[in-house]
């Protein structure tokens, strides 16, 4: 806690009492009632960044001398494993820190309160578990050792995944993580439907739905329909569908106290929040999309790092007439071009472009040419 706080939180301590008679020093050096406390509180609103600040210090702390071959967190050199260069392995990270022996490093993954290890083998996680919860201790943050786990390839949910890294490195979630999902898409097409949604309860289910597409990231692009329908009441945005006007359309000029044309900026000042809103025109979609990915009883499982790779660069361009992509694999060019039909010139020249290499990806796909 601050020390500028400090003298704001007193503690009174007259109801403590040792636990026995061998202590008597203890009692003899109490010299006042109360002391202050130097934790910080619960409610203030900036205790969790500076809990999370000091936690990624002593984290750092932890790790020690790197260059020392007996600190389980030693590590000799980074070493980039980035894909398009000739050494490039999909089984291993980007970026990566390389010890001596040629073992990646050990490393530690902070979520909040909790933590996890990581590491080449089960005995070398126990030494650098050990180690990191020793130093915590010591910079008075506890650590519950009842609390630990044992090293595992297959660990349980943390941080809202499944992690599982025998043979590939997959994630996935709990199978009721996967269920509320479901039933929380479900219920926002049966409030879109009934025309009005509550605007407190939207915000709960795209808390829910924001931590799910931590694991599946394909999720992200089927939140924008929420997020227009939760935010397109404030003051900037366009009412139907809820995307946020340009600035050219929402400033107006006035006259200020010396006569000079200036932007009045008070024409963005939030509006009364309202209890219920109506679905943007994107949302329904949106789920239709969701519900489709969302299909079937067991969870989704992503593949994080392939076995095998494949190599080719894939060139592409659409214009309002016709589209073209040429991939490049090593052993020839394939190029191939068309024209639109009438409904695809209708569309933006980002949706052209976006749809031409997606077609071209798809159809790759199917014909079993990507090895990888």
């Amino acid at each position: 806690l601050h020390l500028s706080l400090r003298r704001f939180v007193g503690v009174d301590i007259r109801h403590l009492k040792t636990r026995g008679p061998d202590q008597p020093a203890w009692e003899q050096g109490r010299t006042r009632d109360w002391e202050h406390w130097v934790r910080n509180c619960m409610g203030l609103r900036d205790s969790p960044v500076r809990s999370l600040q000091l936690m990624v210090r002593a984290k750092f702390i932890a790790y020690g001398d790197r260059r020392d071959t007996k600190n389980p967190f030693h590590w000799e050199r980074v070493v980039l494993n980035i894909p398009g260069s000739e050494d490039y392995d999909p089984t291993k990270p980007w970026v990566m820190k390389v010890r001596v022996d040629g073992h990646v490093a050990c490393e530690v993954y902070v979520y909040v309160d909790d933590g996890r290890m990581t590491g080449h083998s089960r005995g070398i996680c126990w030494k650098a578990s050990r180690r990191f919860c020793a130093i915590l201790n010591a910079l008075g943050i506890q650590e519950a050792a009842r609390k630990r786990s044992e090293p595992s390839m297959h660990p349980g949910p943390w941080a809202g995944s499944v992690t599982n890294t025998e043979g590939e490195v997959k994630v996935t979630v709990s199978r009721e993580k996967w269920a509320k999902a479901k039933a929380q898409v479900a219920e926002l097409q049966e409030m879109a439907k009934a025309g009005t949604m509550r605007l407190h309860r939207l915000r709960q289910i795209r808390g829910f739905l924001g931590y799910f597409v931590r694991t599946y990231r394909w999720g992200n692009p089927y939140l924008k329909g929420l997020h227009l329908t939760i935010d397109g009441w404030r003051a900037g945005c366009d009412p139907l569908t809820g995307w946020k006007r340009p600035v050219r359309r929402r400033s107006a000029l006035i006259q200020d106290e010396e006569g000079n044309w200036v932007e009045d900026e008070r024409i963005d000042e939030p509006t009364v929040e309202p209890e219920w809103v109506n679905p943007s025109p994107r949302l329904s979609r949106d789920l239709t999309h969701l519900a489709k990915l969302l299909e079937g009883d067991d969870p989704a499982c992503e593949l994080i790092r392939a076995g095998k790779v494949s190599v080719g660069y894939l060139l592409g361009d659409a214009s309002g007439q016709g589209f073209g992509s040429g991939l490049f694999d090593g052993q020839g060019v394939a190029y191939e071009s068309a024209s639109w039909g009438a409904q695809a010139q209708s569309k933006s020249s980002n949706w052209r472009e976006a749809c031409n290499l997606t077609d071209r990806v798809l159809r790759l796909l199917r014909s079993g040419t990507p090895k990888g």
